[in-house]
């Protein structure tokens, strides 16, 4: 996943359970047990809002739900860098060549 990360930027993961927590995860450095990072896409409270990856810019960029079309507000303005600093970060870890992430944990950043 790291490679595939490195060559196309984080990767999206869609939560299965249906309780709203996708999110990206991105790496950093060459050590694959170390310098994961698990951002949510839901912007913090601003319901509807989510951000996408912008590869071009390398930034976060907000954007709104189908379902609050019409609640946009400041959404679509919205810029995050390629840190995801104000979003949601999830503990995320390596172990024994599996990834695991605490989606139940809350914010971390």
């Amino acid at each position: 996943m790291a490679e595939q990360i490195a060559e196309n930027g984080p990767a999206f993961l869609s939560d299965l359970a249906g309780r709203q927590n996708d999110l990206y995860v991105f790496h950093e450095g060459g050590d694959y047990s170390e310098g994961w990072t698990a951002v949510g896409v839901f912007v913090p409270d601003m319901d509807g809002c989510v951000v996408e990856w912008d590869a071009a810019s390398q930034t976060f960029e907000g954007r709104v739900l189908k379902d609050h079309a019409g609640d946009e507000g400041d959404c679509a303005e919205l810029s995050f860098d390629s840190e995801g600093t104000g979003l949601v970060h999830f503990r995320i870890w390596s172990d024994e060549n599996r990834l695991k992430i605490d989606v139940n944990g809350g914010d971390i950043s």
